[in-house]
């Protein structure tokens, strides 16, 4: 992607050194092509923005131009910025971000710190965003599903204590294309909102993120849906992370769905390498066409595993279907969970695959573990053995029996400072 590219390039010189070699190399030494080729990778030198206020910061915004890297210096700054059609290019993108990754500046209230409509081409990086009334980040379309945010990085951001017991997002995509989400802490969410919740998304993953709930709340970890597709959840922690830690689908009103015909809530996700420890039912299949859950683990679940549900009733879209469930290690309490899955009315749950699990009860209960859906060489009774489990470090040891199972991150298995 052009975000993790070490240098910039220009349009004019790279097509130039294109031209010396198709049209030179018989009549150059090789060493003066060369030579021309590296000239002709000169970084672009971006413009920086040093602020340290409001007033600097809003005028900074305003004028941004791409290439221009906005610097904001340690303090605390006000929520509630609105700015619509900030574009960056694929070569000249536009960053903000702290000047000093050891201080953050916190931006503090707003409905939302900060509010991106129609941008492209942005950086995000190094943000603390705490206390805002509805969405900590939020970054749409404008209400134009034609014309989406594209190209976004979004990475090193501390987002926590947004809004209150309603629907309201650490993160709020609407209409994003082409992004990524890394490295993020985001703590305690609406009641029944979203850390993460994207609504017509596509092309996107959300890695080594933690996400850290309240733990009795409906909200939801991460949710896709509205015509979302092609989307990967990897290497990432939820620590009861609401009610459900990951939303695959949802429902969604059609006005909202991006494309406007899509035929399913959700489309080809994935979740991967993830840890997950509580939430009722970690994680909800709801109207979607493909996803894969495979190489997690689970740690204690409320009640069920697994959801498969059709919450959206229209007769356009697909039955919930097409979802596979792999290499998972789960350790669960058999006097609280007796059936991993549970499966809604008007679903396809037949079409799912359930292969090569690793179960492990932990509650001393003997009655097998039901699952609602065929299970192929599932395995049972191996004790994981962990490096510390009273700490929540969920990192198997080498010569854990359950090894190939579960996630392989350390990242996402390790514990993480408060």
């Amino acid at each position: 992607m052009w975000a993790l590219k070490n240098y910039k390039t220009s349009v004019i010189s790279t097509s130039f050194a294109r031209y010396c070699l198709i049209k030179l190399n018989h009549a150059l030494p090789i060493f003066i092509i060369m030579g021309i080729i590296l000239v002709s990778l000169r970084p672009i030198h971006a413009k920086e923005i040093h602020v340290g206020d409001d007033a600097s910061l809003k005028s900074a915004l305003i004028g941004a131009k791409p290439g221009d890297e906005i610097r904001i210096k340690p303090g605390r700054y006000k929520g509630g910025t609105y700015l619509k059609g900030l574009a960056g290019s694929a070569l000249k993108p536009i960053v903000i971000s702290a000047s000093d990754p050891t201080q953050r500046p916190v931006f503090v209230g707003g409905e939302s710190a900060l509010h991106l409509s129609q941008v492209s081409y942005l950086k995000i990086d190094g943000l603390e965003i705490t206390k805002s009334t509805a969405n900590g980040l939020n970054i749409d379309h404008g209400g134009d599903t034609s014309n989406p945010s594209h190209h976004i990085i979004l990475k090193n951001l501390t987002i926590s204590e947004i809004g209150g017991r309603g629907n309201h997002d650490g993160i709020k995509l609407s209409g994003v294309d082409h992004f990524q989400v890394s490295n993020c802490q985001i703590q305690n969410w609406g009641g029944s909102g979203s850390a993460i919740d994207m609504v017509g998304c596509h092309d996107g993953l959300i890695y080594g993120t933690l996400f850290r709930g309240r733990g009795d709340d409906q909200s939801n970890g991460v949710q896709a849906k509205g015509g979302s597709s092609e989307i990967a959840i990897q290497a990432c922690r939820f620590e009861y992370a609401g009610s459900r830690a990951v939303n695959l689908g949802g429902s969604t009103g059609l006005a909202y769905f991006s494309p406007k015909d899509a035929s399913y809530e959700a489309r080809n996700l994935k979740v991967i390498d993830c840890l997950v420890l509580g939430s009722h039912a970690p994680i909800a299949f709801v109207g979607v066409d493909g996803a894969i859950l495979r190489q997690n683990t689970f740690i204690n679940p409320g009640k069920y595993l697994f959801r498969i549900l059709q919450e959206q009733q229209d007769l356009r879209f697909v039955r919930c279907r097409l979802g596979v469930i792999e290499k998972n290690l789960v350790l669960y309490n058999g006097n609280q969970v007796s059936q991993s899955t549970n499966i809604g009315p008007g679903t396809d749950s037949a079409s799912f695959e359930l292969k090569a699990n690793c179960w492990s009860e932990m509650g001393g209960v003997l009655r097998p573990l039901s699952h609602g859906i065929p299970e192929k060489n599932g395995i049972y009774n191996i004790k994981p053995t962990f490096l510390d489990i009273k700490q929540d470090d969920y990192r198997q040891a080498p010569d854990s029996e359950s090894r190939q199972y579960g996630s392989q991150s350390d990242w996402a298995s390790k514990p993480h400072p408060r």
